[in-house]
């Protein structure tokens, strides 16, 4: 069994700003979306990308929260983020 591990990046096209309480980001429609919070720590990960493993172990050494906890908060926002078209998957 071949076991792929998916790796997240924010696509190069989105366009985004930082505003003091997290990031502002344009969906491909044109419309805003905010980012706050984790997911703001998360945005900024995500121009480096990688997997959602690696993307939680991040959020959990930066706001010093259990691993499984940082899964759950990745999950639910990089959700969003792919299906808002502003994180695209890589094989």
């Amino acid at each position: 069994m071949t076991v792929t591990m998916t790796r997240f990046r924010r696509r190069q096209e989105a366009l985004w700003r930082r505003v003091p309480d997290g990031v502002i980001v344009l969906q491909p429609s044109g419309d805003p979306v905010s980012v706050t919070g984790p997911g703001r720590a998360l945005w900024d990960a995500l121009a480096v990308g990688g997997t959602r493993t690696e993307l939680a172990r991040r959020l959990s050494s930066t706001f010093d929260v259990e691993e499984h906890r940082a899964v759950e908060v990745v999950d639910e926002v990089l959700g969003h983020l792919v299906d808002l078209g502003v994180v695209r998957e890589e094989p």
